[in-house]
């Protein structure tokens, strides 16, 4: 272990400087080692672009009759595909290996003025050379000359170096170093404070200094590159004792099976060979070689004197050396530079080869005899007898320069295609793009297949739109050293082109060469999603799941192909796979695919989000409106906030109408009818193109709030251009009764698809009941519905008990007491009540319509004792979600208090009434009338009035109610105006009969004293 550890013997000084200047190898060996672990990772990154596709959802439904009309609404569907990024010029690799550089500079700056003054004069002129090829006029320091920072440079370090050479030469290596450091540290704040013309000065001197941390790096190769075949003949014969044989023969096989390897990495570099064998690989030589270098360097320097001592100029030397060549290879696999990957892939392997071919001989020539008799040859090994060191150190390098010859000066070549990648990527991160692209050309020239430079026009190509160039430079960049993006981007630049089966074919290409690469995978099941081959799609959205770089990417897509497919799935099963899932993409499409298959996901966790994402991107919107769109019918007060924060944020103009849309959508399912209409209309006067859909859906919610005239407008205004929307108009005509312009909608239809239902609307209009006794069910109750809309009890009459099926039975008096409310017949209503209440085996729904009757009934009749004692168990039967029964249960409650005299209550009470639906007339009208009579409050009452007017201008109670309370603040201008409308709206003897009650009550006004 003494002899291992060497340097315990040294000077304390020294010892603690060989710590110090140990570092900086140690930290060249880590950046080596982490380089060549992520290749090309640091300067290409994996993409992801998504895709973000409108999937229309349903919302709801309104259903008149025997018609079913859907509410739909768009969600998103995102889908995600891969890309090769562009180049990344990552700076903290670059600079590291610039840092490590000058230190290997600082100490041959401190070793070099101990030498001889021949020695130290070639040494400073190289030096001087160095500085030269930094090329610092390239950072515009300030003078009356550009090469003013150069002579600042030269003289500064020269100086320093005479100084300690010819003056002070009694100067420690500790105080020289110290000096050097110190003089670096201010040229470099000098550079940072002074070159202010370009961003990155240090990064131009980092890419001119390669050439010589090349030459460096090719030196400390052959000094390093018989090492391996040193340490065979150490571990064999180190503790050889002179007795027993065959020592010679296990060095030979040993070392002739390490040689045979590295000639294999060299066929197979050259391309001669191409075997599925395992082969060494060149880096890992050479780091085993510059560890053991240094123990081989002070044994040789032991036995051959050189003009470097090892102790401890030569230690010294060798740490900064191989410091930098281990981080000049760093920089290359950093930057992804294969020009110089490949330069010293091939130096290493010849060096190696040559120079251990040589030492084995060497060895072989002058110590057999001792091999064989198993003496300690390594400790004699640079003693020889025969054949010198020097003439086997001179043959090796002859056999590094034939194959240099036989390769006609490839790593040369490659090398200096390297060096202008790195001044190339320098102009690239100065914004010269211009000069980038012509210095990756330049490189092209000394290495036209290198992957660097064609991948690095190929990305500025494709920023500037030319895509056939870029097409052009990926396809060469493929040909050597390719990579997964390489397919990537040339498939996607085929698939912008239209080109599916080129970008087909490039990507099974692609996999056939990167076998478990998930990315390859998901772009192929896009293309196959494209073309609708779904099973396909699936089973390569399941291969990229395999690999954790795509995994959440291609679970993603896969949910997206469900989403596409119509499939019906477990989704409950998704949700609790996925339930630890933060990846937004798939919760988007998980959230649309629960809307889909009527599924409410359980997404309370996520509402810390929510309050995060006031203002909005891709990811967060289209998760922000699917999510909420699933959970639509909660009343969730704190997304509802959210919500109303994002759309009034001025960072999200992108997205309001989809997130006003949303909102509507929301208040519409919660039964909030004034608030989404609100939001709707502007979107219908103000979105372009979408006028038809908005005015639509408003005609849908009017509709499904039974006010078939205010819904058959807003159909006109969508311009009934489709025959959805000429039936929808046709269905709202005859559910307002207006058969003459009903039978003329439905005459529309004739010629459409819709013809067979159209002409069966026709024939009920003129039908008898029993002209229909033939007929189903369903169209019977679909008879029942256009006669009550008309008023034709005779017909109804005839036709209500010829129902067979109870669950149109009771669609039939439903919507019979509904239309005799409406019409002020209770008692007709209550024997329709009566026959209801007599129903068994009702379905739950079917109960809870029932409990709406019976409170609206008690209402009507101002029956207050039935009515609280019958609500309680109406409670008890709601759901949170039966928004509909909740809003005549809080009537109910409204007028109960008011009975009670709780005032307070009442009015808190009948103001939520009013302010959700002013489509609720009987609602609007009670509370009217308690503003009015109870609270005295007449002005409350009539606003509550004009709402609900102006929400529906058709509806009979809301108009004859709004009359009165015309007539009773003295609007008698108001009152006449709506008489005469009302006139129009009713049959002629409802309306000589309200006309009585408004006569007498004026003439009451007028007799009453003022």
């Amino acid at each position: 272990m003494g002899k291992l550890l060497f340097w315990q013997d040294w000077h304390r000084t020294y010892r603690n400087l060989l710590y110090l200047i140990s570092a900086p190898f140690f930290v060249a060996i880590t950046f080596f080692i982490l380089s060549i672990g992520r290749g090309e990772k640091y300067a290409i990154q994996q993409e992801v672009e998504t895709e973000a596709s409108r999937i229309a959802v349903q919302a709801g439904h309104v259903q008149k009759g025997i018609f079913d009309f859907p509410i739909t609404t768009d969600n998103f569907l995102l889908t995600q595909k891969f890309l090769g990024s562009d180049i990344t010029i990552n700076n903290t690799g670059i600079y590291l290996y610039f840092c490590l550089f000058a230190f290997a500079v600082i100490i041959f700056l401190s070793v070099i003025p101990s030498l001889p003054r021949l020695y130290f004069m070639g040494g400073m002129l190289a030096f001087v050379l160095f500085l030269a090829q930094l090329n610092t006029e390239n950072l515009h320091f300030p003078g009356p000359f550009k090469h003013l920072l150069l002579a600042i440079l030269v003289i500064s370090y020269l100086g320093a170096s005479f100084y300690f050479h010819s003056f002070k030469k009694e100067a420690s290596l500790k105080v020289r170093l110290v000096i050097f450091s110190l003089l670096t540290v201010l040229m470099g704040f000098l550079i940072q404070f002074f070159c202010k013309e370009i961003s990155y000065p240090f990064l131009s001197l980092a890419v001119h200094s390669i050439p010589a941390a090349v030459f460096l790096s090719i030196i400390f190769i052959i000094i390093i590159a018989p090492e391996i075949v040193r340490g065979f003949l150490h571990l064999i014969t180190y503790s050889g004792s002179g007795q027993g044989v065959g020592n010679d023969r296990h060095f030979m096989l040993i070392t002739l099976v390490y040689l045979i390897n590295v000639l294999f990495i060299y066929l197979k570099n050259s391309g001669v060979i191409n075997w599925n064998i395992f082969y060494l690989n060149e880096f890992l030589l050479l780091m085993l070689s510059a560890v053991l270098g240094f123990w081989g360097l002070k044994e040789r320097s032991e036995k051959v004197q050189g003009a470097i001592p090892f102790y401890p100029l030569g230690a010294f030397l060798f740490l900064a050396v191989g410091s930098v060549c281990l981080a000049t290879i760093g920089y290359g696999f950093f930057t992804s530079n294969d020009s110089i990957i490949e330069a010293f892939e091939d130096v290493i392997v010849y060096a190696h080869f040559s120079l251990g071919l040589m030492f084995f001989i060497y060895v072989l020539v002058n110590f057999h005899s001792l091999l064989r008799k198993n003496y300690a040859v390594s400790k004699v090994v640079f003693d020889p007898r025969k054949m010198p060191y020097s003439l086997a150190v001179f043959v090796g390098v002859g056999g590094i320069v034939f194959f240099m010859l036989r390769a006609n000066f490839l790593p040369f070549y490659q090398a200096m295609a390297g060096y202008y990648n790195g001044i190339a990527d320098w102009q690239l991160k100065e914004d010269k793009r211009f000069l980038a692209k012509q210095y990756y050309k330049r490189a092209r020239i000394f290495q036209v297949l290198n992957h660097r430079s064609n991948y690095s026009l190929a990305s500025l190509s494709r920023q500037e739109g030319d895509q056939s160039a870029a097409l052009n430079y990926f396809k060469q960049a493929a040909k050597k050293n390719p990579t997964p993006f390489d397919y990537i981007n040339i498939s996607d630049i085929y698939q912008d082109r239209g080109m599916f089966f080129d970008a087909l074919f490039t990507l099974k290409e692609g996999i056939q060469k990167f076998p478990g690469n998930g990315a390859l995978y998901n772009n192929l099941g896009l293309l196959y999603a494209q073309t609708n081959v779904l099973d396909s799609a699936l089973i390569f959205f399941q291969s990229a799941t395999n690999d954790k770089k795509a995994i959440l990417e291609g679970q993603t897509n896969q949910l997206a192909i469900w989403v596409k497919s119509g499939v019906d799935l477990p989704v409950d099963s998704l949700e609790q796979r996925f339930q630890n899932n933060d990846h937004l993409p798939l919760k988007t499409n998980l959230a649309l695919l629960g809307s889909l298959n009527q599924f409410v996901l359980n997404e309370g966790r996520q509402e810390d989000d929510w309050k995060k994402w006031e203002k909005l991107n891709l990811f967060t919107f289209t998760n922000t409106y699917n999510t909420a769109f699933n959970q639509r019918n909660f009343k969730d007060s704190l997304r509802q906030t959210v919500l109303g924060t994002q759309i009034r944020s001025s960072g999200n103009k992108d997205y309001q109408e989809d997130l006003k849309r949303l909102q509507a959508f929301r208040f519409y399912q919660q039964h909030k009818i004034n608030q989404s209409l609100e939001l709707l209309q502007p979107l219908a006067d103000q979105v372009v193109g979408r006028k038809s859909y908005y005015n639509e859906l408003m005609g849908l919610i009017a509709l499904d709030q039974d006010a078939p005239l205010k819904a058959s407008e807003f159909f006109k205004r969508a311009g009934l251009e489709s025959e959805k929307l000429q039936m929808e108009y046709a269905v709202a005509l005859t559910e307002a009764g207006k058969k003459k312009d009903a039978l003329l909608a439905w005459e529309e239809l004739l010629n459409s698809s819709q013809k067979e239902i159209a002409t069966l609307m026709i024939q009920i209009f003129e039908s008898q009941a029993k002209d229909l006794e033939p007929e189903s069910d369903e169209i019977k109750y679909q008879a029942a519905c256009v006669w009550l809309a008309q008023e034709d009890w005779k017909r109804f009459d005839e036709i209500k008990g010829n129902l067979k099926q109870q669950k149109f039975t009771f669609k039939v008096f439903e919507r019979a007491m509904e239309k005799a409310l409406a019409t002020k017949a209770i008692n007709r209503a209550k024997g329709f009540m009566n026959k209801i209440n007599d129903m068994s085996g009702l379905s739950l729904e079917e109960v809870k319509q029932r409990d709406r009757l019976n409170l609206q009934l008690f209402i009507e009749e101002n029956l207050f004792e039935d009515l609280a004692s019958t609500l309680p168990d109406v409670v008890q039967r709601a759901d949170k979600e039966d928004y509909e029964l909740h809003e005549m249960i809080n009537l109910a409650k409204a007028i109960l208090a008011q009975e009670r005299k709780e005032f307070k209550d009442a009015d808190e009470l009948f103001q939520q009434v009013v302010k959700e639906n002013n489509f609720f007339d009987l609602g609007i009208r009670a509370a009217a009338n308690y503003f009015d009579q109870i609270r005295q409050q007449e002005e409350i009452a009539y606003q509550m009035l004009l709402s609900g007017l102006k929400a529906d201008p058709y509806s009979r109670r809301i108009r004859e109610a709004y009359i009165m309370q015309c007539l009773k603040m003295g609007l008698n201008s108001f009152a006449e105006s709506a008489l005469v409308d009302l006139s129009d709206q009713i049959p002629a003897e409802q309306f000589i009969l309200f006309k009585l009650s408004y006569e007498a009550k004026r003439k009451e006004r007028q007799q009453s004293p003022w």
